[in-house]
């Protein structure tokens, strides 16, 4: 018994730090790789990014989130939440009748011009588009527009490839699927 209180004496910070690693990965953080071109420029396809899935982050506009969408997982940007009106009009987007500033956006993108929509989103609900508006299969065109809150797998937190460089795959889970 005391070989093992020597050896918790001496090594509890490392065993600590190292349950605390293993919890966060494990548990709180994720790593997938961007498959598709529906949120460029932000997010390059072949992007290797770090999601965090806190269970406590309340879904706020302008967040990037990871969620399943049939047999694959999309990343999107949260346009509107609960109770909002969400229109689409002229070539930009409306959220609660103020033009939505999307400094995330190449200068000159427009978003479906010459058509007019209107949603209004469900309590405990999301809208969701692409920051690659011409090529993204998004709210606009899903038969139900709106994706449930809870649904949300992940909320991004970190582009890896910014700092190694795109196509670097560094997989903690098991995200797989397009996104």
């Amino acid at each position: 018994m005391g070989n093992i209180k020597k050896f918790w004496k001496k090594h509890k910070e490392t065993l600590v730090i190292a349950l605390v690693s293993f919890c966060l990965v494990r548990f709180v953080f994720d790593t997938t790789v961007v498959m598709s071109a529906s949120m460029e420029p932000t997010l390059m396809t072949g992007d290797t990014v770090i999601l965090y899935n806190c269970i406590f982050h309340k879904s706020n506009r302008g967040d990037i989130v990871a969620f399943p969408f049939g047999d694959v997982v999309y990343m999107k940007r949260i346009i509107g939440t609960g109770g909002d009106t969400i229109e689409i009009m002229d070539g930009c987007v409306f959220v609660n009748g103020q033009r939505l500033e999307e400094g995330y956006l190449p200068e000159g993108t427009e978003t479906e011009p010459g058509n007019r929509k209107e949603y209004i989103v469900p309590e405990g609900c999301v809208f969701l588009l692409g920051d690659n508006r011409g090529d993204s299969n998004d709210s606009r065109y899903w038969e139900n527009p709106y994706i449930e809150a809870d649904e949300i797998i992940g909320y991004f937190f970190w582009d890896i490839s910014a700092w190694y460089g795109s196509g670097t795959s560094i997989r903690i889970n098991n995200y797989d699927g397009k996104i």
